[in-house]
């Protein structure tokens, strides 16, 4: 796969010589643009050229010129060939890939737009009433695939467990290297699973990924990904989604690195505990606000059109909360269990209709109860009409397009063969 860190590296010779031979043009020519220079260094797309950019150097404004037909990234600050540049739009300003130059403020619904920029809050997107907004229920789970997980598997996602649009119910499975059988991938994938990257090795301590590098992410992250591209054979644009061992997020090294790599979206984030509402996924075109973010490092860069599915808090009777289900309660019976997992439903359900998010790990069946629960209250929730079980990567394209649960049944990125 091409990837930019690809592209950048086969570049590179290249894109020094190219940069060499940009055409610097007069600072006066440079003053109608109207861009003051407060940052040095800053760059950014010329308002009325494509293969023009300006730099800011020691308070002054210049304006240099691509070469030939190349016009200029903000993304690899360099000029570059159109499919992979980004100063297409005429009048519009480029901001680098993880520029930390972005403006300090929150995100605003009249900054951000969808279908690429998508702030957070507790509304239904699209304008939707609650009641015409599907309940999405992510079923996931963390670490190796085994044999006797692929019988789990089998069991919660059997044939003829369908979504209301005739569909299978489908879940995603976060993968780390370590006891994996890859050709159990491969089944699960082929019945409908998506497949994300949870790190190569998910070394100890826990602490490590606070600290961890770019490169240290990059080789975690993209060489997991290309492990299930090699090893289970799963298309390496199908593996979109990344999450953190043990939820310890890594800060801007982290979201740098997923960023280059061109993931998706992360799922590791998990908000602070005074987070009360359920929130729909978001984006990082904005700084975001720590209170979205208990585990430091949080990010403080910012990166557009890469998607945050937060895991938000499970509650127990006696008021402790945990981000995933398996560290929350003891419980000794089904029943417990059961009770669990419908108070916490209907705070999504009765409320504002945000994904419920039930992320595990398949070692948490290894007491049986909690297996028979979650069957249970599996076949509970596919007796609701508006209730679709679906993967991460679902939920992004319904968000993007957002549609009333009258016209679900038309939603393509939900459809499947026997959909009618």
């Amino acid at each position: 796969m091409f990837t930019r860190q690809k592209h950048l590296s086969f570049l590179l010779c290249y894109s020094i010589a190219l940069l060499l031979t940009a055409v610097a043009v007069s600072v006066a020519a440079a003053e109608p643009l109207g861009i003051t220079c407060s940052v040095n260094g800053a760059v950014h797309c010329h308002s009325a050229d494509p293969a023009s950019f300006t730099r800011c150097v020691n308070g002054e404004l210049h304006v240099f010129q691509c070469p030939g037909r190349l016009q200029f990234s903000t993304h690899s600050q360099m000029c570059d060939w159109p499919l992979n540049a980004d100063c297409h739009v005429q009048g519009e300003t480029g901001q680098s890939k993880a520029n930390p130059a972005m403006p300090d403020t929150d995100c605003q619904p009249s900054r951000c737009k969808p279908p690429s920029c998508w702030c957070p809050g507790t509304l239904p997107p699209g304008g939707l009433s609650v009641n015409s907004t599907p309940q999405m229920v992510m079923l996931t789970f963390d670490d190796e695939v085994t044999a006797t997980y692929y019988q789990h598997f089998q069991r919660l996602f059997r044939a003829g467990r369908n979504n209301p649009n005739g569909c299978p119910v489908r879940g995603c499975l976060f993968v780390s290297d370590g006891g994996t059988d890859y050709g159990l991938v491969r089944s699960l994938y082929a019945m409908g699973m998506e497949v994300a990257s949870h790190t190569l090795s998910h070394r100890h301590p826990f602490n490590w990924w606070a600290t961890a590098t770019y490169q240290h992410f990059v080789d975690e992250a993209e060489g997991m990904r290309r492990k299930l591209v090699s090893k289970a054979r799963v298309p390496y644009d199908a593996v979109q989604g990344f999450r953190v061992p043990y939820l310890q997020v890594g800060g801007d090294s982290m979201y740098k690195a997923l960023y280059y790599q061109n993931f998706t979206y992360d799922s590791s984030m998990f908000r602070k505990k005074e987070g009360g509402e359920q929130i729909w996924p978001f984006t990082l075109d904005f700084p975001l606000p720590h209170k979205f973010c208990q585990l430091k490092p949080c990010p403080s860069e910012t990166y557009p059109g890469l998607w945050e599915i937060p895991l938000q808090k499970w509650y127990c009777d006696d008021g402790n909360s945990c981000p995933m289900p398996d560290g929350c309660c003891l419980s000794t019976d089904i029943e417990e269990d059961l009770k669990f997992f419908r108070s916490n439903f209907k705070r999504y359900y009765d409320f504002n209709r945000a994904p419920f998010g039930i992320f595990i790990h398949a070692g948490w069946f290894n007491e049986k109860l909690h297996l028979e629960a979650l069957d249970h209250f599996i076949d509970e929730l596919l007796m609701l009409e508006d209730v679709y079980f679906v993967t991460p990567i679902q939920v992004i394209s319904w968000m993007k397009n957002p549609t009333p649960l009258d016209k679900i049944n038309s939603f393509r990125p939900w459809a499947c063969e026997t959909s009618s």
